[in-house]
């Protein structure tokens, strides 16, 4: 793939100027926005560290920009000295707006950066193919990251969200992520729609946020940390009716007021496709039982209830997996996949 324009912005000139070079950088990200004709190769916008871009209006990408494509997409992505030198830029919603919320625009990425302070508006929202990677999201009382299909989240972390952390829907990944409650907290940390695959995420919360919630068929959960401040929620749950889903050596604690549930697959007409390898501590209900299920102990790897944390200590923020009772290194339990 050839590589992207390169664009620069500097927030800190907060002027409509500037040709967009590095050595004279757009002085206002909508201006720049209205000032760059798309590249046949896409266009990679800059934005340097230091200052906050502060928005009036969300981002309106397709009539200030146009429209980007497989092959000619829009990247959004920090630097301080050089582009991606991973310095993180800043975009704020003003306290009012989302940074961009189109949900029918395809191909927009959004790297190395701090997306922060929509008051009651979602963060993030676009559709399919899309990113968001290494980005800090907070300060909302609406969604963190809202997209559809096919999209990569990966990297970030997001806390002081009133809604959905994260919610991506069919083939989108999402990995890699911290999640946790602050002054404002989830709905639901992550909601994985028709066929997400959720690795290997740490999910701190407490009062009555969920974990991760299946909302779709054929999801992938693995290797996830979910821990809770003797919450009411529940760790690791789908909704009534989900279909061959595979939930494995995952490590949930602490939904331990009333009503709590670590795991939760009970629904009428839910079917776990594999359901193994998981491990739970100080819940309310540790396990609630799969309506239906194909397989529940994948070669002596079965989902089991601790005597004590699995986490370092998860209260202080460590979530290093100890070894107790089948956990070891990280949420992999002891047998799992021995003999394969």
């Amino acid at each position: 793939m050839t590589a992207p324009n390169e664009v620069y912005v500097d927030p800190s000139l907060a002027a409509d100027s500037g040709t967009g070079s590095i050595g004279d950088p757009y002085g206002d990200l909508e201006f720049a926005l209205e000032s760059v004709t798309p590249n046949a190769n896409g266009d990679r916008i800059n934005i340097k560290a230091g200052t906050d871009e502060v928005l009036e209006f969300a981002l309106d990408i397709v009539v200030d920009y146009g429209t980007p494509t497989l092959t000619a997409p829009l990247i959004f992505q920090g630097y301080t000295t050089a582009a991606g030198d991973n310095g993180k830029g800043g975009i704020s919603g003003g306290g009012s707006v989302s940074i961009t919320n189109l949900v029918t625009l395809d191909f927009v990425h959004f790297i190395d950066l701090h997306l922060h302070n929509c008051g009651s508006a979602n963060i993030v929202g676009l559709d399919n193919d899309c990113s968001v990677l290494r980005c800090e999201l907070n300060n909302t009382s609406g969604a963190g990251i809202d997209v559809d299909d096919r999209c990569l989240i990966m990297g970030n972390y997001l806390h002081d969200i009133g809604d959905n952390g994260i919610f991506a829907g069919s083939g989108s990944l999402i990995s890699s992520n911290f999640l946790e409650n602050g002054t404002k907290t989830f709905n639901r940390a992550i909601r994985a729609g028709q066929g997400a695959c959720v690795y290997r995420n740490i999910i701190s919360v407490g009062s009555n946020t969920d974990g991760i919630n299946i909302s779709g068929n054929s999801c992938n959960v693995i290797n996830n940390s979910v821990w809770s401040n003797a919450g009411t929620g529940q760790g690791i749950v789908a909704n009534n009716t989900r279909m061959a889903l595979a939930v494995l050596n995952n490590l949930v604690e602490g939904f331990s007021g009333t009503g709590g549930v670590g795991f939760e697959f009970s629904g009428a007409g839910t079917a776990v496709g594999v359901y193994a390898g998981n491990s739970a501590f100080d819940n309310a209900t540790e396990f609630g039982a799969p309506n239906d299920f194909t397989l529940d102990d994948w070669k002596g790897a079965g989902n089991e209830t601790l005597s004590a944390s699995p986490f370092t200590d998860a209260a202080a923020g460590d979530f290093n997996p100890i070894d107790t009772g089948a956990v070891k290194e990280g949420s992999l339990p002891d047998t799992f996949g021995e003999g394969q």
